[in-house]
C-alpha cells in the first residue's frame, strides 16, 4: 500500500541520515537522539521489507551503543556523556520495540562495552582476561553500567510481556480443549 511504502521510505531515510556516518562524524547527538526517538515511536512493522529496513536501523543503533566513537579524553567529555546517555536510552527503547530478539543485540552491546571498559585482552566474544595494569575510564564504565541497568529493566518488561502473551495463547488453548471435551 502507499502508506506502507511511505513508512518504509521514511524509516530508510532515518536510518541513512539520522543514524548515518555524517551524523556520527559531526557528533550530532540531537539528530541521533531524534532518529532513535522516531524509531522507538514507529509502529511494529509486518512485511519482510519493512523488517529488513528496521533491522538495518537496529544494527546502526547497536554500533552507537557500543560507545566506540565517544571521545573520553576530550575537554567536553562530560557534556558528550550526558548526550550519549539521553540518546542511548532512546536507542535501547527502539531495540526493545523492534528487534525480534533484543536480548541477542543487548548481549553483544554489553560484551563490547565490557571489553572496552575493563580492558579485556581477547575479543568481546571469546574467553576474556582482565589486564590489571590499566585504569578504566570513568566514562566507559559509566556507559557499561548505564546499559546494564537499562537492559535489565527492559528485559524485565520484555519478559513480562512475553509471559502475558503466552498466557493469552494458553487461555485460548485451554478454552478450546474444554469445548472439545464437552462434545
Amino acid at each position: 500500500t502507499d502508506e506502507s511504502t511511505f513508512e518504509v521510505n521514511h524509516i530508510r531515510d532515518i536510518c541513512l541520515f539520522g543514524l548515518g556516518k555524517t551524523v556520527r562524524e559531526k557528533r550530532d547527538w540531537k539528530t541521533l537522539q531524534s532518529a532513535c526517538i522516531f524509531l522507538e515511536k514507529c509502529p511494529n512493522l509486518v512485511s519482510s521489507e519493512e523488517q529488513s529496513v528496521m533491522d538495518e536501523c537496529m544494527q546502526k543503533a547497536t554500533q552507537f551503543l557500543q560507545g566506540n566513537w565517544c571521545k573520553d579524553e576530550s575537554p567536553n567529555a562530560e557534556e558528550e556523556m550526558k548526550s550519549w546517555f539521553e540518546t542511548a536510552e532512546s536507542a535501547l527503547g527502539a531495540i526493545f520495540r523492534h528487534s525480534p530478539q533484543p536480548e541477542k543485540l543487548c548481549e553483544f552491546i554489553i560484551k563490547s562495552l565490557a571489553y572496552t571498559a575493563l580492558h579485556l585482552t581477547d575479543s568481546p566474544h571469546t574467553a576474556q582476561t582482565l589486564q590489571a595494569t590499566t585504569t578504566s575510564s570513568v566514562y566507559s564504565l559509566s556507559r557499561l553500567f548505564f546499559v546494564l541497568g537499562h537492559v535489565s529493566l527492559n528485559l524485565l518488561v520484555y519478559t513480562e510481556d512475553l509471559a502475558s502473551r503466552l498466557n493469552k495463547v494458553r487461555g485460548v488453548d485451554t478454552k478450546d480443549r474444554k469445548i472439545n471435551k464437552s462434545r
